[in-house]
């Protein structure tokens, strides 16, 4: 689900904001930060939905497997702080989404 949204909020940016217009995207991801930290969001999740499927836990082992799907927790980070620093000024909302996240990271290992 996170990766299909992923999906969609690039298409739009690329679409709506962009036009299209590779070479001024390019430019846009080098100029802006936050964008950055998005970009790297979906690198980072990108493995993960092309191996959510049965047969890629079959190939790689289940140890592997689940050594790769950590990548989702520092993707979480990065996803928060592309939505704290979008805004350029700091509202409730991305705050809290991060400081859930960061929380949920922390008190894992106690829990696990």
């Amino acid at each position: 689900m996170a990766f299909a949204y992923l999906c969609l909020h690039m298409l739009a940016w690329a679409v709506m904001d962009m036009g299209l217009l590779w070479g001024q995207m390019a430019r846009d991801v080098v100029k802006r930060p936050y964008l950055l930290f998005g970009m790297a969001a979906f690198l980072a999740l990108l493995p993960l939905a092309l191996t959510s499927n049965d047969l890629s836990i079959r190939k790689m082992g289940g140890q592997a497997w689940r050594r790769l799907h950590r990548l989702v927790y520092p993707a979480a980070v990065l996803a928060c702080v592309h939505y704290l620093w979008v805004g350029k000024v700091i509202t409730l909302s991305p705050a809290l989404w991060l400081a859930v996240v960061l929380g949920l990271l922390i008190i894992r290992p106690i829990l696990s």
